[in-house]
């Protein structure tokens, strides 16, 4: 009798994640031999594969402190008619009030409505020219008065009362203008790492928005002008904003708009664009009850993500932000897409840095390359390796920590190991742990006196 022998195999098989190997062509302004950013690389580049089951993945980026440098460090405005000392301002309250002073050089009315004005609205003085009233004003806006506004007065009087009247060709015109200053044009003032990222999602077929709570027209603009400009290519090639979902707006249907932010158009009967004091809340509105004023009002922009959602039957997987205005779409993102991603910049704000802390490893943490003084100093993160400049609103003579200073220079000391500060302002993450910088700054005042900031800047090294 014969006997036989019947082996039988089983074969199990396994799903084996493999990390997918980010190029340096995709993130031409990434050091792809730092561990770290090679691994945020990776995470994006996984990102991108798990959203290829998606019909219509959304990524959305915020603009002020996340593309683009919140607070312009080397343009300063130099009020001719008060004496006020220079500083920096955020970058919208620069352009108005460049533009107020500059308004020559372009054809067409610039702020017509406000040229119309005859009281200055803090001074409450009728023999101001409308030029100093607008400078009077940013200056409000910016908190440099002792006449305080709130969010939505801040976002009413940015949005509308400036521009309102002023048709689209001639504000563009400015922007143009604006930006092809020598100041502008040599400070940090675009992101690049963080404008490779946004390349590359679009590149990728991930439809990408900027939500903002600037104008979009502003933003707009300045990605038109950036495509443009050769010092800021993507690596060999330009960056190209345009290409698939057009990055602009659609006045005549905002639902088209990749570029959602704080300001209304209206087309008159000539076919021109102008501006308009009546916002357009189609974002913002919401069917469960929570609609918001405005884009950074509570959970506005949750709720423009939830929006965007809707109209393109999509799903949002990816969110980029630098404060607690980011903190809800973000938190949103995380929570309804299971593989999905955040970036920070700059981390700040209670509510956003306690949710980097508590989704470390699927929140990019990532770095502008300047801070200034303007800076807000709640807790900033650095993941161990990472390094920034902190400057003064100018180029600054910084001087070793313990030195005396003089008018114009930085003085650093830190209290702990986790960072290094080296004479040329280069702050390092060394080792995890808490640290905080103290920083003075010694500057001539509209007085001409010399007055000292103190300032102190919490660092997390994670």
């Amino acid at each position: 009798m014969k006997k036989i022998l019947i082996i039988i195999v089983i074969m199990t098989t396994s799903a084996v994640l493999f990390a997918i190997k980010p190029i340096q062509a995709n993130y031409p302004h990434w050091d792809l031999n730092s561990k770290s950013q090679y691994a945020q690389a990776e995470k994006i580049e996984t990102l991108i594969d798990n959203s290829k089951t998606l019909s219509y993945p959304i990524a959305i980026f915020d603009w002020d402190g996340t593309l683009s440098d919140e607070i312009l460090p080397n343009f300063q405005i130099t009020p001719g008619e008060v004496g006020e000392a220079a500083y920096a301002l955020s970058g919208q309250a620069d352009f108005f009030t460049w533009s107020a002073q500059n308004y020559s050089t372009v054809k067409g009315v610039v702020f017509p409505t406000w040229r119309d004005t005859t009281v200055d609205v803090v001074s409450g003085s009728s023999n101001v020219s409308w030029q100093q009233g607008v400078y009077n004003m940013t200056q409000m806006l910016e908190g440099h008065t002792n006449v305080m506004t709130d969010g939505y007065e801040n976002f009413v009087l940015n949005s509308m009362v400036f521009v309102s009247g002023m048709d689209v060709n001639t504000y563009n015109q400015l922007i143009s203008n604006f930006a092809n200053t020598a100041e502008f044009s040599s400070s940090n003032t675009m992101f690049l790492r963080q404008l490779d990222v946004l390349q590359r999602l679009k590149n990728s077929g991930i439809h990408c928005f900027i939500v903002t709570g600037s104008s979009p027209y502003f933003v707009a603009e300045l990605l038109s002008i950036i495509e443009k400009n050769p010092a800021l290519s993507y690596g060999k090639v330009p960056y190209n904003f345009h290409s698939g979902d057009n990055m602009t707006i659609v006045p005549n249907d905002i639902s088209k708009s990749f570029v959602i932010g704080n300001g209304s158009v209206v087309v008159n009967k000539s076919g021109k664009e102008i501006f308009t004091n009546r916002y357009n809340n189609f974002w913002t509105q919401s069917d469960s009850g929570s609609s918001a004023f405005y884009i950074v009002d509570g959970y506005g922009k949750q709720i423009v993500a939830q929006n965007i959602e809707k109209v393109h039957n999509g799903k949002l997987v990816f969110v980029a932000g630098n404060s607690n205005g980011d903190y809800f779409d973000m938190s949103y993102m995380l929570s309804s897409t299971p593989f999905g991603l955040g970036m920070v910049v700059n981390a700040r704000g209670d509510k956003l840095v306690k949710l980097v802390n508590a989704n470390g490893n699927r929140i990019l943490n990532t770095l502008a390359p300047v801070l200034t003084l303007n800076t807000p100093s709640n807790s900033i993160v650095l993941n161990q390796g990472d390094s920034f400049v902190l400057q003064a609103w100018t180029e600054p003579v910084i001087s070793a920590p313990g030195s005396s200073i003089s008018s114009g220079a930085l003085v650093f000391s830190s209290s702990s190991p986790s960072v290094s500060i080296t004479q040329t302002g280069i702050i390092t993450a060394v080792a995890k742990g808490n640290a905080s910088i103290h920083v003075e700054f010694n500057y001539l005042n509209e007085f001409g006196t010399v007055e000292q900031l103190k300032k102190t800047f919490n660092i997390i090294v994670k």
